[in-house]
């Protein structure tokens, strides 16, 4: 998805202590600068969320980042990244990667549009009856698959990452690295292509860090309560002693696609069901249709409101359940709840079960039951959006 920025999005992000560039690097405070301009266009995944407190400092792309994160490079658009970590200058994605389980990785064997080979097919099949066959050799790629940092890690400059790799909290990757599998939680590594070298602490250590998470904890208290960032143990100890009277670390966060609904004029509330395509659902009274649309139109429409149950999520409209959504979209309501509901997944959508299958949201506001759950048939309730500085 794209924003296009304007100066109530920046004005947004400035009071959101969401930073575009990183500044006092020298420990002298300086003011903020913005970065981005009026008119630039950011892309983002709809799942996108930033904590208040987290600098992006390179490139176009949001991406999930928890607060005191900073960001001297850019990382593809869906991936996700903790608190505390810092990403140098000159990270960047592994480029194009050819066949090397085939017996070429030449262009010959896979991309026959290149300058140097399609004439030579050319030449080859002029006065055949019939060309000839060419089976190309499949090139997967993974370098525009999103990317998952934990907390606390440091990437050094001039690291090379492979598409989905997962970076475990803690870890350090030394610059100039090439990073082309998972990398473990609190390990140190180096090298083309990086390799485990050390870990940061013991492992008895390593364990108590990854078990109390002391970055989901207020760091004024940490600092409050005299914790020792410089010794481990010492850390560890003092968490332990003083945890009473340390309290949760709960950041506002900005949600790039709830700005979006907001300013194309789409109504929020925590009851509503949201789709990809901005818009929320709604029934017409008269007709008793269902619809998905991105404003609140005149006329007779009742919102569809997502209600907990003990027994999961149900939809309803004017205080009754739907129990079924004809092909035509016409609802069917009841006193009580008829259907359930498919858990949220790890990024928050969730999928709404019906009798007949999925709930879908289809082209120019149709909704329907589809049979099978695909990524389109998931939405946004509006409690998806806690926290957020718009609130």
């Amino acid at each position: 998805m794209k924003i296009v920025v304007d100066e109530e999005l920046l004005n947004i992000l400035d009071r959101s202590n969401i930073f575009q560039k990183r500044k006092g690097m020298g420990r002298i405070p300086e003011s903020p600068e913005r970065r981005w301009k009026v008119g630039d266009v950011l892309s983002f995944h709809e799942t996108t969320v930033i904590e208040e407190f987290t600098t992006f400092a390179s490139g176009y792309t949001l991406f999930t980042a928890g607060s005191f994160t900073g960001m001297a490079s850019t990382l593809p658009v869906g991936s996700q990244v903790g608190r505390y970590t810092e990403v140098a200058a000159g990270v960047k994605l592994i480029g194009f990667r050819h066949p090397i389980e085939s017996v070429s990785i030449n262009s010959a064997v896979f991309n026959f549009a290149r300058e140097n080979v399609r004439p030579y097919f050319e030449r080859y099949d002029s006065g055949r009856a019939e060309k000839v066959k060419r089976i190309s050799v499949p090139t997967p790629q993974t370098n525009n698959l999103p990317i998952v940092v934990g907390h606390d890690v440091w990437i050094g400059s001039d690291v090379t990452i492979s598409g989905g790799v997962n970076i475990g909290n803690g870890a350090i990757i030394a610059a100039g690295s090439l990073v082309t599998k998972d990398v473990e939680p609190y390990s140190v590594a180096m090298g083309i292509p990086a390799q485990h070298k050390k870990w940061r602490f013991n492992e008895e250590v390593v364990n108590e860090l990854m078990n109390l998470q002391w970055w989901n904890w207020e760091l004024g208290d940490l600092f409050h309560q005299g914790l020792d960032f410089s010794n481990p143990r010492k850390f560890i100890d003092g968490f332990y002693k003083n945890q009473s009277k340390l309290n949760r670390f709960i950041p506002k966060k900005f949600y790039p696609f709830e700005y979006l609904l907001v300013s194309s004029g789409v109504q929020i509330s925590k009851n509503f069901l949201y789709t990809a395509h901005l818009t929320y659902f709604v029934v017409d009274i008269n007709s008793m249709r269902i619809s998905h649309i991105s404003k609140n139109r005149n006329g007779p429409l009742d919102p569809v409101c997502l209600v907990e149950m003990s027994e999961g999520l149900s939809l309803s409209v004017g205080g009754k359940f739907i129990s079924s959504i004809s092909n035509n979209g016409t609802v069917s309501i009841s006193d009580s709840p008829s259907f359930g509901f498919v858990d949220k997944d790890a990024e928050g959508m969730i999928a709404i079960k019906m009798p007949k299958g999925f709930l879908s949201a289809r082209k120019e506001g149709h909704v329907a039951e589809v049979s099978a759950l695909r990524e389109w048939e998931k939405f946004f309730p509006g409690s998806y959006f806690k926290d957020s500085i718009l609130i």
